[in-house]
């Protein structure tokens, strides 16, 4: 009778175990979480090849070293970014000084027929999706061009809200060949 009792003990531990360990904050099938789950206010996750890191903060980036080099990031900003984000990004593109040949690719065209350097975006899906505004934009850096996506997510209530960062970073010639990944890792995204 006893081994029948540790039996059922031991099944139902397991079945318990397992139960319990497909919560919402799971990595995807082939996916893991990049982000630091005690640390950060969101969850991002990339494939299991990618090298992650996690500092203390909520800062969190991932990158695909070799042939095909490219990393993908998300940053916490400053409260005050939250509020403007256009003059945020007129300061983002003058910290790009460092690349030579940079340029803004167009994201489309305005109500007046005027190309624009953003397109409205979504991260997450479902209930958790979140609107953001993407810019794709290109540089040299030494002999290397580079081809970068950075979308700017606010979250948070009135008084509390945050400005994200998520950045996608590769060079020009790898860049198409990671976009389905990339993709894949913005629809799993989340703010906890």
């Amino acid at each position: 009778m006893k081994k029948i009792f540790a039996l059922l003990l031991a099944c139902a531990t397991l079945l318990l175990t397992v139960s319990c360990a497909k919560t919402a904050g799971d990595a995807p099938d082939g996916y893991k979480l990049a982000s630091n789950d005690a640390l950060c206010d969101y969850a991002f996750y990339v494939p299991e090849v990618w090298v992650t890191e996690s500092n203390n903060s909520n800062y969190s980036i991932a990158t695909l070293s070799g042939a095909d080099k490219a990393t993908l990031s998300v940053a916490k900003l400053e409260n005050v970014y939250a509020e403007n984000l256009d003059e945020y990004w007129k300061s983002c593109k003058d910290d790009y000084a460092f690349l030579s040949d940079f340029t803004v690719l167009s994201q489309g065209t305005n109500d007046k027929g005027e190309a624009v350097e953003w397109e409205k975006t979504t991260v997450g899906t479902g209930d958790r999706a979140k609107t953001g505004f993407r810019y794709v934009f290109t540089g040299k850096f030494g002999d290397t061009e580079y081809k970068y996506q950075q979308i700017f997510v606010v979250h948070g209530g009135a008084f509390s809200s945050a400005l994200y960062c998520i950045t996608y970073t590769a060079p020009a010639a790898n860049y198409d060949m990671h976009l389905e990944t990339v993709n894949a890792a913005l629809a799993y995204f989340y703010f906890k």
